[in-house]
């Protein structure tokens, strides 16, 4: 999750790697006179920002989570993988470690599970997973704060991209919205759900 992380994330770290590294893919290589910087927050195991530097390898990524261990983990699969070169792993909390319009894309897939949906957690998850890669709170404050993070992050153009629970893809679109990001879109997962909501940074 985006706040404190951990090696996975509620809607799997695996649905991530297809969805808002997919809606990033056609953006990383965009970046003029430069490597194009990726950030992923909550980066948990680091299978997202992997994915897509494996996929595009002029690429550079920084990688962010409060958890010490999960960094260590992601650490430890960029190693396996032959691409610890072009990963920066940072402690922090969402985007306070970047620079203003130092990236190019940002991906997350933050917490977004409600208290009051606990109970409908798959076992494993709940057992498994630290409670603050899991929930926020009503409204998703976390990816409110997020989406300003990243109005201030990205370059002008770069693009944001949100991974959401079901039924919650009306208000992260606002979030983006009132950050003041634009040409908003949401992609549906294979069941349909409105899984990844992106936005730009104006370019003006």
């Amino acid at each position: 999750g985006a706040e404190a992380g951990g090696a996975g994330a509620p809607g799997g770290e695996a649905n991530g790697a297809g969805g808002t590294a997919g809606e990033a893919r056609g953006d990383v290589s965009a970046a003029p006179g430069r490597p194009p910087v990726l950030v992923d927050v909550g980066t948990g195991s680091g299978c997202v920002a992997l994915a897509l530097l494996a996929a595009a390898p002029g690429v550079r990524a920084v990688a962010i989570d409060r958890s010490a261990a999960a960094l260590a983990f992601a650490r430890r699969n960029a190693v396996a993988l032959g691409l610890a070169d072009r990963l920066l792993l940072v402690r922090g909390d969402l985007l306070g470690p970047v620079a203003a319009g130092a990236a190019d894309v940002v991906l997350s897939n933050p917490p977004y599970v409600l208290p009051c949906e606990a109970a409908a957690l798959a076992p494993e998850v709940a057992r498994h997973e630290p409670p603050e890669a899991l929930f926020d709170a009503d409204g998703l404050p976390l990816t409110a704060a997020l989406a300003r993070g990243a109005a201030r992050a990205l370059r002008p153009g770069g693009l944001l991209a949100v991974e959401t629970g079901q039924g919650s893809a009306a208000q992260v679109r606002a979030h983006l919205e009132a950050a003041g990001l634009v040409d908003l879109a949401t992609t549906p997962d294979l069941a349909g759900i409105e899984r990844v909501v992106a936005g730009r940074r104006p370019a003006g």
